[in-house]
């Protein structure tokens, strides 16, 4: 198994860990890591075929399996890394990090739904702003004062460990009163370009978000522990194919009409802890051009109007997040794969 990352200085490093089975169990063992000039396929190639004859390895007849994430350089059937390596041992199959797959399901699905993506860059902007001299002790200080126990961080989201995002999302959930809190003093402050994005912010934790958050927390927190054993070195390809069967169920089970309704339960449960209001404040009524006072007017070009009651955030968010994850599981991890 190999992979290449960037150092603190910026370098280039490629580290290799070698999986055998030994004294009737399956191992797994760091062998080595180095920077790497070239980072096209035949350079990264040479390099690995260059720690393993270092290292003494018989790989030409004993390597039955080489493991990477789906680059193109890695992965590529006639010219990736996966090619040049089979040229060399063929018995290596290629597998793609199980792992790196279901990174990728919740990239994809984040991305296809848009009110998911601006969720997350929401919470990207309450790290940042917590995070700030200034309102971290205050964050920090108000958690002592409402909660027991150690305090809680909110986490910067990753692209390559989305898996990870349970943490922040746990977190946000646990500590949401605490957070308006500190918003709303901050706000209150009326501290020029501080106060003013606290009341921004503050304006969108609202039920909408909230319905959000507790929604990708149940998702979350279903394919972390799925990541996690994904990572075990006891981990096998059936394994595998199970965990990813279950998490497949698991998500049909969760279309239910019960389990949405138990979720709307711990929405408002949530919802009256922070003083939110689950009734949306009435919009101004739209006024029509004179030209159209004798039309029927549908709907208006540009125009998204969405329910913001229970059924309409089921049909707009919810399914939508569980029936791409859907998708994307049954894709990345399909037989042909």
């Amino acid at each position: 198994m190999a992979d290449e990352t960037k150092d603190v200085k910026k370098k280039e490093q490629i580290s290799l860990v070698v999986r055998y089975y030994f004294n009737g169990a399956i191992q797994e063992s760091f062998l080595h890591f180095e920077s790497v000039e070239r980072l096209d396929a035949a350079g990264l190639t040479e390099k690995i075929i260059h720690i393993l004859e270092s290292n003494g390895l018989e790989y030409k007849n004993n390597l039955v399996g080489q493991a990477y994430d789906g680059a193109a350089v890695m992965s590529g059937k006639h010219s990736g890394v996966q090619a040049g390596i089979r040229e060399q041992a063929k018995y290596a199959f290629y597998v793609h990090c199980n792992a790196h797959c279901l990174n990728l399901v919740l990239v994809d699905t984040v991305k296809a739904v848009p009110e998911a993506e601006q969720f997350f860059s929401l919470l990207e902007k309450l790290y940042v702003f917590t995070s700030g001299s200034y309102v971290h002790p205050k964050w920090l200080d108000i958690q002592r004062e409402m909660y027991e126990g150690a305090t809680r961080e909110l986490q910067r989201l990753s692209d390559t460990r989305w898996a990870c995002t349970f943490i922040s999302l746990r977190n946000i959930m646990d500590r949401l009163p605490a957070l308006k809190r500190v918003l709303q003093d901050i706000a209150q402050e009326r501290n020029g370009e501080r106060s003013i994005e606290a009341r921004g912010l503050l304006a969108q934790l609202d039920l909408e978000f909230i319905v959000h958050l507790v929604t990708l927390r149940k998702v979350f927190a279903e394919t972390t522990f799925l990541s996690d054993m994904l990572q075990s070195s006891s981990l096998d390809i059936s394994k595998a194919v199970d965990l990813v069967e279950s998490l497949v169920q698991t998500l049909n089970d969760f279309r239910q009409e019960s389990f949405f309704d138990n979720l709307w339960d711990e929405v408002l449960n949530i919802s009256e802890q922070c003083d939110t209001a689950i009734q949306p404040a009435a919009k101004r009524q739209k006024r029509l051009s004179s030209k159209l006072a004798e039309s029927f007017v549908l709907t208006t070009v540009g125009q998204r109007e969405t329910e913001q009651d229970k059924h309409g955030f089921r049909t707009a968010f919810f399914y939508p997040v569980i029936d791409q994850m859907l998708k994307e599981l049954n894709r990345r991890f399909s037989n042909t794969n």
